[in-house]
């Protein structure tokens, strides 16, 4: 299991939130920029309004593609996770990595008899065997 695809995953949809965040603030100081803009049809650049919606619609455009990226490396990082042939040791690294859910969580998830600590020590046996360094799993 390559943890860069997790890794990947979550960094793409952390962009995907500072893009979605971006356009709801232009969005919300330039709501009308665009439509004044088309009223007037003479497509001024000086106009603060005409960049503002220009910028928004680069921002869409960004957004678009960062959100294609991230569905294909939350994919990735599934495939990766599916070829884990412990059903345990699976969960743990989805839940711990793609949910990112805390050790408490996790215990929580699979129940009584399960502790934190004991199912971290699994992930971290999983990742030692796998000689992904602790670096790498950090989340």
């Amino acid at each position: 299991m390559d943890m860069t695809l997790l890794a990947n995953a979550r960094t793409t949809l952390a962009k995907v939130k500072t893009l979605e965040m971006m356009i709801a603030d232009i969005d919300g100081l330039y709501a009308g920029g665009l439509a004044r803009v088309q009223q007037r049809g003479n497509g001024c650049h000086a106009d603060p309004a005409f960049h503002a919606a220009q910028s928004l619609d680069k921002l869409r455009q960004q957004l678009d593609i960062k959100k294609e990226q991230a569905a294909l490396a939350y994919r990735m990082a599934v495939e990766a996770l599916d070829n884990i042939s412990d059903d345990e040791t699976r969960q743990i690294l989805f839940l711990r990595h793609i949910k990112k859910c805390t050790w408490e969580q996790i215990a929580s998830h699979f129940g009584p008899g399960y502790t934190s600590s004991a199912l971290k020590q699994k992930h971290s046996r999983y990742l030692r065997s796998q000689r992904i360094p602790p670096a790498a799993s950090s989340a």
